[in-house]
């Protein structure tokens, strides 16, 4: 198989590819198509949150729904409630959301999951968990965890650094607290994800020797016989 490009010189046949490089891109493209990596050619940026097609639509739901009820309060809590309630609220409601991301959503909508440990010395240390072998996540699911997580952590992040040039002590710390558990949230996640992509450079590097040595074997076969 050889690649073709076109250009306005006419058609330009690149070379062939090494047989063990080609079989690496082919599954590596593969993987990421089944992982919700590279979107499908009928999904555009217009149905990239659509819920009607996620995976898991009610993780979804709970994954934004902290999120935006904390915000939502620390907003406009001033119109129906006093300070110390709303104080209150945007803590539980980010402290909900965080066990939700960190235990829930996280595993369902993107397949991995993180912890701290507490070694016997006293010292902790960060423990990332994902899947070892080949998996299909769906890309709705995918986009709503790290569009929101991002876009939540954020959120927190400017408030603070509001309060802060604006000396809104009392306001600041309700932000300092949000921001930190969902950062938090999205540096775990951010850190798996990355321990978890090269598991996938692992896992698509053997597979890719292991094609190339099949193929050579196929092809000794048939030229000796065997």
């Amino acid at each position: 198989v050889r690649c073709v490009q076109e250009t306005d010189m006419g058609t330009h046949k690149s070379p062939e590819l090494n047989p063990q490089v080609k079989a690496q891109r082919e599954f590596k493209q593969n993987y990421d198509i089944e992982a919700g990596a590279i979107p499908s050619n009928d999904q555009g940026a217009t149905n990239s949150f659509d819920l009607t097609k996620a995976a898991h639509p009610l993780a979804c739901v709970f994954h934004v729904l902290f999120k935006v009820l904390a915000i939502v309060i620390y907003l406009f809590g001033g119109l129906f409630e006093n300070e110390i309630t709303i104080f209150i609220l945007v803590v539980v409601f980010i402290a909900f959301d965080f066990w939700t991301v960190k235990n829930i959503s996280g595993r369902l909508l993107v397949g991995l999951r993180w912890w701290n440990h507490i070694k016997d010395d006293g010292s902790e240390t960060w423990v990332f968990e994902s899947y070892d072998h080949q998996i299909t996540i769906n890309a709705i699911d995918k986009n709503i965890f790290w569009w929101c997580q991002i876009v939540s952590t954020g959120f927190w992040l400017l408030m603070l650094f509001y309060k802060i040039i604006t000396f809104s002590v009392y306001w600041g710390i309700s932000a300092l607290i949000a921001f930190g558990l969902t950062a938090s949230n999205l540096y775990g996640y951010y850190k798996c994800n990355k321990q978890h992509q090269k598991k996938v450079e692992s896992l698509v590097k053997d597979a890719g020797v292991s094609l190339f040595k099949t193929a050579l074997q196929n092809g000794a076969g048939k030229v000796f016989g065997l």
